[in-house]
């Protein structure tokens, strides 16, 4: 005989599971109401008793036959009910004065008739028991005096926790026959109507086929067969798919890996090209090539990598703040590997101030139009195309130009005139003209930008596109402010990192001490002999070679967040911007590392000051500089915590401050202001757009004003 399938004994314990509980809930029920019932009995039995004891003690208390009572009492009371007799002058009767605990509750509850309504049918705890109490009145009646009360009947009896009707033991009997019955007939069914068609279609499929002669099966399960037929036809397939897909992932990720270590060195080479200047002419344009050349497979490899992993992603496509240098970077290397074999030079101009700059933008979008333009430019036959992108002021905004040069065939008036009215133009064979009006579109609308094209019939054609500046996201750091006496300790596995940064910072500052670290054990070490000593910067890579920790999680490890900067070139990865930003610790890309603005503070002497301003948002503090001038108020205003830190001793505590509550740092302006605050400075106002209301209360803050200026 065949074993059972497991199957079997999970439905079946299911199903005996579920009847189980079926049962004890219907048992339940059924117990509850029952005892309810008998508890209703209970009391209608004793009230009825009452009536009756009431009409033969009446008349014997109003005589003063007390032994008359008490044997009624007796013949009343017995081992589970107590009563007790109480007459107009207070005086407690009683079969049995042993059960003086009766007599104490009576004491202690009934003073008057009045007592007696709050006595009548309740549950009371006596002398640790629970008992049924009940009371009623002893009247008289005749008819010369009328009904006259002649005293209080009180009885005391034993509640019963168990206290059943048989009939609950007949029906308790039969659900459970009842429950055996259907468990038996219920197993039977389920072995022939389900697990043997079950047990036959698990056999066939593990010899991967399937014959029809699957005997009283339900459909559901034919239904089943048939869709493993075609599984069985797919699977080959996708698994094959699948082996491909892992393929590419590996070779993705092993692509960014080196286009992520190609990166490092180059950004030394970048800076020590800048600097060449005692080799012939011709030489230096071959070494800039050459490394312009290693720059574009190294951007390709990293924007193949990112949109193959951001192709399910909707975030990709969102609306976000971009940093325009680094998405046009990326493009301009895309391009010129794909017009590799194309005699066009494609040369992008990158202003130094537009470095570090945010515009609210889809970089999936922001790529798709720059590559169709630059793909229209390439297509008119130019030989040169100029992509500068620069900064400017339009309507008193911040604002970011980018602007697209070619010297290719140019565009007719009659043509520029449609392209200007929003018509579709094209001269290509198949085109539509829809990529320019998209672009237009996307431009305009989507990014709240201005969209201008000059040209000339063989003089080329010029695109201005004009986008929104936007505030800095809270991960990146836009300048780099240092102290003279701190040291600066760097954590990078590239020896050529360590020598931009000494090279930037010798710009600045010839005097400054550096640790340099190689890889996390070292800095580990170095930092547990020597965290007490001075004042340090932290500069640490994110991917680290040979080590299982990245920069982020050592950060987090030592808990030096407001000390230090992550800087890396997976500053696009949106899981490590958001891990950095729930910490408030800011990010340095990588290729940034040549531009960032670097200041040294110089402890000179600081002028006094009417106030000082803190907020993160630069066009406010300017505004308030611009304003104090015209007012004759010296403003001292800084844009980030670190910053003020660094000349918080050269103000007098007397010095009014005004901070933002939101400062994109590693903590809320209020808090800073409760260090402020132990400092010695008093006059200290929380400038913010929320209300009073969204804050508690906060003794150190003088008041919460608007973001105006207080003059």
């Amino acid at each position: 005989m065949t074993s059972k399938p497991k199957i079997h004994f999970l439905i079946e314990r299911f199903f005996i599971i579920a009847g189980l509980a079926i049962l004890i809930a219907t048992l339940s029920a059924g117990l509850y109401f029952n005892k309810y019932d008998e508890q209703e009995k209970q009391k209608n039995n004793l009230q009825r008793i009452h009536r009756m004891l009431s009409q033969l003690i009446a008349p014997s208390l109003i005589i003063s036959d007390l032994s008359e009572v008490k044997r009624l009492l007796f013949m009343a009371s017995g081992e589970e009910e107590t009563f007790v007799v109480v007459d107009n002058d207070g005086t407690i009767i009683m079969s049995d004065y042993e059960k003086s605990h009766f007599s104490k509750f009576v004491s202690a509850s009934y003073k008057s008739t009045s007592d007696c309504k709050n006595l009548e049918i309740v549950y009371k705890y006596i002398d640790g028991k629970k008992y049924l109490v009940n009371c009623s009145i002893l009247k008289n009646t005749n008819e010369i005096a009328g009904e006259k009360n002649a005293g209080t009947l009180l009885s005391f009896t034993t509640y019963k926790w168990f206290s059943f009707s048989p009939i609950i033991f007949y029906f308790v009997g039969l659900l459970i026959g009842l429950f055996l019955f259907l468990i038996i007939l219920f197993r039977r069914m389920l072995y022939r109507r389900l697990l043997k068609p079950l047990v036959t279609l698990k056999d066939h499929i593990l010899n991967t086929s399937i014959t029809p002669d699957i005997v009283n099966a339900p459909r559901e399960l034919i239904e089943i067969k048939d869709a493993f037929e075609g599984l069985l036809l797919n699977l080959q397939d996708e698994y094959g798919k699948r082996i491909e897909a892992e393929k590419m992932n590996a070779l993705l990720d092993l692509a960014a890996a080196v286009a992520h270590d190609i990166r490092s060195p180059l950004t030394a080479l970048d800076i020590i090209i800048k600097d060449i200047k005692n080799i012939p002419e011709e030489q230096r344009i071959v070494i800039r090539n050459s490394a312009n050349r290693i720059t574009d497979i190294a951007n390709n490899l990293l924007t193949q990598y990112k949109r193959k992993k951001n192709t399910a992603s909707d975030d990709f496509e969102n609306i976000k703040p971009e940093l325009l240098s680094d998405l046009l970077m990326s493009l301009i290397s895309e391009k010129r590997v794909q017009y590799r074999n194309d005699t066009t030079k494609l040369i992008i101009c990158l202003e130094e101030n537009a470095y570090g700059k945010f515009s609210m933008i889809s970089a999936s979008a922001f790529n798709r139009v720059l590559s169709n333009l630059i793909d229209n430019s390439i297509e008119a036959l130019s030989s040169e195309i100029k992509i500068r992108l620069s900064t400017s002021k339009l309507d008193r905004k911040n604002v970011l130009t980018i602007q697209i040069q070619d010297n290719g065939c140019g565009i007719s008036s009659d043509t520029l005139g449609k392209i200007t009215n929003g018509e579709c133009v094209s001269s290509k064979v198949k085109g539509h003209g829809l990529g320019l009006l998209n672009a237009i579109k996307t431009i305009k609308k989507e990014w709240n930008g201005h969209f201008q094209i000059r040209s000339s019939v063989n003089s080329g054609t010029t695109i201005d596109i004009t986008l929104p500046q936007t505030c800095t996201p809270k991960w990146f750091l836009s300048e780099l402010i240092i102290d003279p006496k701190e040291s600066i300790v760097i954590l990078d596995d590239d020896e050529s990192i360590h020598q931009v940064w000494k090279k930037r910072f010798k710009e600045e500052h010839g005097y400054l001490n550096f640790v340099n670290h190689y890889n996390p054990q070292d800095l580990l070490t170095w930092y547990r002999e020597n965290k007490s000593f001075g004042e340090n910067i932290f500069l640490i890579d994110y991917e680290l070679i040979g080590s299982n920790k990245s920069g982020l999680s050592i950060i987090e490890e030592l808990n030096i967040t407001d000390r230090s900067y992550l800087v890396t070139s997976r500053h696009e990865d949106l899981s490590v911007r958001e891990r950095c930003e729930k910490i408030g610790l800011k990010i340095i890309p990588k290729t940034f590392a040549v531009y960032i603005p670097i200041f040294v503070s110089k402890h000179n002497p600081i002028k006094p000051v009417d106030l000082i301003f803190v907020d993160d948002n630069s066009d406010i503090t300017d505004a308030w500089k611009l304003h104090g001038l015209s007012k004759g108020k010296a403003i001292a205003s800084y844009n980030s915590i670190r910053a003020l830190k660094i000349d918080l001793n050269k103000y007098d505590v007397d010095t009014p401050i005004f901070i933002d509550s939101d400062l994109n740092d590693v903590m809320k302006g209020q808090d800073y202001a409760k260090e402020l605050y132990e400092k010695g400075f008093r006059t200290i106002y929380l400038s913010t757009g929320y209300s009073r209301a969204d804050f508690p209360e906060m003794y150190w803050i003088k008041d919460i004003v608007g973001k105006e200026p207080p003059f």
